[in-house]
C-alpha cells in the first residue's frame, strides 16, 4: 500500500466517522465564538467601569459645590 492510498483511506475514515474531520472546524468555530463572546463581555465591564468612575466624578463636583 502506497502513502497517498493510506492518506485517501484516512481522509474517507474521517469524513465517515462522526466527529470526524468535519469536528476540527466545529471546535475552531466553537472556540473563535467563546473568544469574541469574552472580549465582548471584557468590553462591556470595561465601560460599565468607567461610567461608574465617571458618576463617582459627577457626585463629588455636585456635593463640593453645595458645600461651597
Amino acid at each position: 500500500m502506497q502513502l497517498k492510498d493510506l492518506f485517501w483511506e484516512w481522509r474517507d475514515f474521517h469524513s465517515y466517522v462522526p466527529g470526524g474531520l468535519n469536528s476540527i472546524g466545529r471546535k475552531r468555530k466553537r472556540f473563535v465564538e467563546h473568544l469574541a463572546k469574552k472580549k465582548l463581555e471584557s468590553e462591556h465591564k470595561r465601560k460599565m467601569k468607567k461610567d461608574k468612575k465617571k458618576d463617582k466624578k459627577k457626585k463629588a463636583k455636585e456635593e463640593k459645590k453645595n458645600i461651597d
